[in-house]
């Protein structure tokens, strides 16, 4: 891969069975994982980080020129995702089509924001960007998801826990989906991580009661792509990459 793929680099890790990939971004990246899943391999992959360089003994960071093209109507859902993010607003022009913004921002703080735009936009909105220079370190966003719902057992999922957890958390997996303990279900709707066992089921007694049979109603399951689950990545999870499925778990399964 490294013969003819010229934006790749590989760096030893820490131990013997790791390896640092260095590309030109996030879809690069998530070409070379989709490749190599379709391979038949099967490996995890840690949240994506940008390069730090020493200039005159200076941390320094790339900093991006992005455009976003978008309806009028989209203003408020994009200026609100570039603030969170510490963007710095250059211009705002009328054209044809709506609005074009221009904006300064950090490579590490734009991780993700195109892959949002798709969804809070339906689509409306097209993002351009390219590199404008290296500038010394600036504060991050730490993470503009909420926390993880996280699997307290092992087991198969059922559509009864899943509905009583889907008020709290956007879901990422269907019932009779097997589920680990220490992966992650869903996306909390806050900030915190949760702990739930989304494999219990309802007991059954001899007793008819009236709401015996009620059906149980659940909102699609979220299933993001490769590409958007490699954004979504917090610090102290990994995306379980394998031909066949995606998971999102935490680095320490261990309770």
């Amino acid at each position: 891969e490294l013969e003819t793929n010229v934006g790749l680099k590989t760096l030893p890790g820490d131990s013997g069975d790791r390896v640092t990939l260095i590309g030109r971004g996030e879809l690069h990246l998530s070409i070379l994982v989709e490749t190599m899943r379709r391979e038949g391999y099967e490996f995890s992959l840690s949240r994506p980080e940008v390069l730090i360089k020493s200039i005159d003994g200076v941390q320094s960071e790339p900093w991006e020129y992005v455009t976003i093209d978008a309806p009028e109507s989209r203003t408020g859902v994009i200026t609100s995702s570039l603030a969170q993010r510490r963007g710095i607003l250059i211009s705002m022009q009328n054209t044809q089509q709506g609005n074009r913004f221009s904006y300064e921002i950090s490579t590490a703080n734009l991780i993700g924001l195109r892959n949002e735009l798709m969804t809070t936009t339906s689509g409306e909105a097209v993002l351009n960007s390219s590199f404008l220079e290296f500038r010394p370190l600036s504060t991050r966003v730490e993470s503009v998801r909420g926390g993880a719902l996280i699997a307290h057992e092992t087991g198969t999922a059922t559509a009864y826990s899943l509905e009583k957890a889907q008020d709290r958390a956007n879901m990422i997996v269907d019932p009779g989906e097997e589920i680990y303990a220490g992966q992650v279900a869903g996306i909390h709707k806050r900030a915190e991580d949760i702990v739930m066992n989304v494999t219990k089921g309802k007991k059954l007694t001899n007793m008819r009661a009236a709401s015996a049979d009620m059906m149980v109603t659940l909102a699609p399951a979220w299933k993001p792509s490769l590409e958007q689950f490699m954004t979504l990545i917090a610090e102290d999870e990994m995306l379980e990459v394998t031909p066949l499925n995606l998971r999102l778990r935490k680095r320490q399964l261990a309770r």
